[in-house]
């Protein structure tokens, strides 16, 4: 993510609030895309998270409101062994989950939990073919 500064010669108190939003963004960038294992490609999202690289002291971290093309909403949970994923009835089966092996998965109401152990990551995550 690329945040141009304007200009520099300005007052202190514009130094600060850009400084505070380049490490705000910088911050989120780097949560989301290491410890949330979030990406995007041409077509789609892509999660492919570190197994076990939590902290004992983070037992989970939960993303609410990822969208999908824009307008396509779920929730996307991590813990030490699995992912889990949930959206809200609006949304029902329309939201598909598909691993490096072709496996599908819709996204509903009830949270679908996937375990590391049987998943093949990437896994990619878009509108389902239907």
């Amino acid at each position: 993510m690329k945040i141009s500064l304007v200009d520099m010669d300005s007052s202190n108190s514009l130094k600060s609030n850009q400084f505070l939003l380049i490490t705000y963004f910088s911050f989120s960038t780097h949560f989301l895309t290491g410890y949330a294992g979030l990406r995007y490609d041409s077509t789609s999202l892509l999660f492919n998270p570190i197994p076990g690289v939590l902290t004992p002291a983070s037992q989970s971290i939960r993303l609410r409101n990822v969208l999908v093309r824009g307008k396509f909403s779920f929730d996307y949970t991590i813990d030490q062994q699995s992912l889990q994923f949930i959206c809200s009835p609006t949304f029902e089966n329309l939201i598909c989950i598909t691993d490096r092996q072709k496996k599908q998965w819709k996204i509903n109401t009830n949270p679908l939990i996937l375990n590391f152990k049987d998943i093949h990551l990437p896994i990619r995550v878009d509108l389902c073919d239907n």
